[in-house]
């Protein structure tokens, strides 16, 4: 691997927005100043938009290379870079097919400051992303810092797998990158950790409205980002938890690689609902997952 730290001295900041009414649709800023012509294409017009800002590393590792940009504090930017490189190693290592080709860059592009952040995101998230985006098409990945480093770590593998797996049905993408989303760094090892969507997934199934193996199995975009999409996150990441703690992680997602039509059969082949149920009553918010 090579890391190439390129900007050392870049300092916080934000474009001129203008701070909407708490509570508003439009949350943060009206995105009009983020405008550009619409004979680029959105895609493209995301590309020229990021462009100008710092690159701080380039992380050349596997077919997908990232390059790191924007306006951060200096005193952040090793520790940053550093989480960059551990999660790129850990995704290869664990999922990834080896390859001889490589893919175009991915730009990573952090924000540690909300407002600025929050006004990309109106312009050019195709879901609702407080915390972060990636557009395939505009190879960008969008990172909210002021809303948790968690947010690096998940917007981060959405590229690595989705170069691996184009066809990834969205549970498994979102299961994936929120397993990485809540680790800990532990003496420069991930350690997979319960985090606070455990709670959407008690309330689920308090409620009786926890969706069945298959409905997971199954589920894609519209499930994701529909009306239930906190109930289908929060059992994506715990499924995926789940098969990371019985080993079967890396297993089920080369299976549903080669053939995303076996996913239902593979996922009933891996979990016991049943068991997944009782396990999942025993996770705690801030704790290491228990065996199952």
């Amino acid at each position: 691997m090579r890391v190439l730290v390129l900007a050392l001295l870049v300092s916080s900041g934000c474009w001129g927005h203008h701070r909407a009414t708490p509570g508003s649709s439009a949350s943060w800023g009206t995105g009009a100043e983020l405008v550009l012509p619409p004979e680029l294409g959105e895609a493209a017009r995301l590309r020229v938009l990021i462009s100008d800002l710092p690159v701080i590393a380039y992380v050349d590792r596997g077919p997908t290379p990232i390059v790191i940009r924007g306006r951060v504090t200096a005193a952040d930017i090793p520790g940053l870079v550093t989480e960059v490189e551990l999660v790129h190693a850990d995704v290869s290592r664990r999922l990834l097919a080896p390859r001889t080709t490589r893919h175009p860059p991915v730009d990573l592009v952090l924000y540690e400051d909300d407002v600025e952040y929050q006004a990309i995101a109106l312009g050019y998230a195709r879901v609702p992303a407080g915390q972060g985006f990636y557009r395939p098409d505009a190879r960008v990945a969008a990172v909210n810092l002021a809303r948790g480093r968690g947010n690096l770590r998940h917007e981060l593998v959405h590229p690595l797998i989705v170069d691996d797996f184009p066809l990834i049905p969205a549970w498994l993408n979102e299961g994936i990158a929120s397993l990485y989303g809540g680790a800990r760094l532990d003496r420069g090892r991930l350690r997979f950790e319960v985090d606070a969507r455990v709670r959407d997934l008690h309330a689920a199934m308090a409620e009786d409205r926890l969706p069945g193996r298959r409905r997971v199995a199954l589920a894609d975009r519209p499930e994701l980002y529909g009306r239930d999409g906190a109930t289908y996150y929060a059992v994506s990441q715990h499924v995926v938890l789940y098969l990371q703690r019985t080993g079967q992680l890396a297993r089920y997602y080369r299976t549903v690689r080669a053939d995303p039509t076996r996913r239902a059969a593979a996922l009933a082949a891996a979990i016991d609902w049943r068991r997944f149920e009782r396990w999942a009553w025993r996770l705690r918010a801030g704790a290491p997952p228990p065996p199952p």
